[in-house]
């Protein structure tokens, strides 16, 4: 390997020394990286070795990776073929001592941070959608209320199983996660789709990045402590934890798993969210692999109208 660095002369622009590499330089850079995926665990510090023997195992399989370390407990996936890497994310989800990891493709520009990850793929299921809008275009419009629409499952493409849409959608860390939205028809009556998330991620409304939710974020705390200057001492509590409550870290289960085969389209969307009613957001059933293509009520082991009321969905275990 050659080791040796070649020189080229810096410009001076306003006083300050300002570095320009040229196109193909650039060109090379992305070419070096096209194959690699970025990603981090939820709610764990996972060791490096341990990162890089487990992942290594599972994966040698679709080819050889290099695990590389990035900031913050960002981890950098370099694969030596194009193929290993979309096989990665169609495969997911991905856990390593109980952590689950967040996986996105790397892309030109990405910061290897978990401040990239201000919006990740998140699988969600739609309920109570009208088989005149059981299209490609048709849901591209209806998941776009939730988020930018990536793909679809096979049975949705396939309108194999009507019960409910499975599609991955790109949602932000300040997403509300609505639990349910309408949708106009084009006669003027509203309909109400139910939302299900597989793997609904802890995220901070104050930073905007997932991983913790808005009490454990540093950025909350400051601003707390800031308001509590004139707090009355509590007894029994140690000066500066007075009025203070202790969190835990949120559990956070994660079936989610990136784009398979079928891409969609973001588009503009009428739909209007809802409030947060019915459907659980933290179910992870998948109903219609254990008990097959069917409607609603003999997916769910619920009624229709329990879920045009907005009633919880009861959890399948598979």
């Amino acid at each position: 390997m050659d080791e040796r660095l070649s020189f080229h002369e810096p410009k001076v622009e306003n006083g300050f020394c300002v570095v320009e590499p040229q196109d193909e330089v650039f060109e090379l850079g992305v070419k070096e990286w096209s194959n690699a995926l970025v990603g981090y665990f939820v709610g764990k510090r996972i060791p490096f070795k341990a990162v890089k023997e487990q992942l290594e195992k599972k994966w040698k399989k679709w080819g050889g990776v290099s695990v590389i370390t990035g900031d913050n407990g960002t981890f950098l996936f370099k694969f030596d073929n194009s193929t290993a890497g979309d096989l990665v994310l169609s495969n997911g989800p991905w856990e390593v001592w109980g952590a689950y990891l967040v996986l996105r493709q790397w892309e030109e520009g990405m910061t290897l941070s978990k401040d990239s990850f201000s919006s990740i793929p998140v699988w969600v299921k739609l309920y109570n959608i009208p088989a005149e809008l059981w299209t490609k275009p048709s849901l591209s419009y209806i998941a776009s209320a939730l988020g930018v629409p990536l793909c679809m499952d096979a049975a949705t493409t396939t309108s194999n199983r009507l019960s409910f849409a499975r599609v991955c959608i790109e949602m932000k860390a300040s997403s509300c996660f609505p639990t349910s939205y309408k949708v106009r028809r084009r006669n003027g009556t509203m309909i109400d789709v139910m939302v299900q998330y597989s793997w609904k991620p802890l995220a901070s409304s104050v930073c905007r990045v997932f991983d913790h939710s808005s009490k454990q974020c540093h950025l909350a705390a400051k601003k707390d402590t800031t308001g509590r200057q004139g707090d009355t001492e509590v007894p029994g509590e140690p000066p500066g934890r007075q009025g203070v409550n202790d969190s835990k870290r949120q559990g956070v289960d994660s079936r989610v798993t990136p784009c398979e085969d079928i891409p969609l389209d973001p588009m503009e969307t009428g739909a209007i969210p809802m409030g947060a009613t019915g459907g659980n957001v933290n179910q992870e059933e998948d109903a219609s692999r254990k008990l097959g293509v069917g409607g609603i009520e003999n997916s769910l082991g619920v009624a229709p109208s329990q879920i045009e009321r907005g009633e919880n969905i009861p959890q399948v275990d598979t």
